[in-house]
């Protein structure tokens, strides 16, 4: 029975303090990489609907000076 117990035993693959380390390094820096990515994408994401806006306001400025002048519309 014994024996049966370490044959199991030595299935498994037994970390060390270094393993659990790397580990641990390992997570910080693609948590610090999931942040940056996050940010950039979030930020490319506000710069693009801010240029969509400013487009919109500028667009709807010359239809208004259009509808001023001729008074027809789009």
């Amino acid at each position: 029975m014994s024996e049966n117990v370490t044959q199991k035993n030595e299935k498994y693959i037994k970390l060390t303090e270094d393993d659990k380390k790397n580990t641990m390094i390992a997570l910080i820096v693609l948590g610090i990489m999931y942040i940056c990515i996050y940010t950039i994408i979030r930020r490319i994401r506000i710069y693009k609907e801010k240029k969509s806006v400013e487009e919109a306001l500028r667009q709807y400025d010359l239809d208004k000076k259009r509808y001023i002048e001729t008074g027809i519309t789009r």
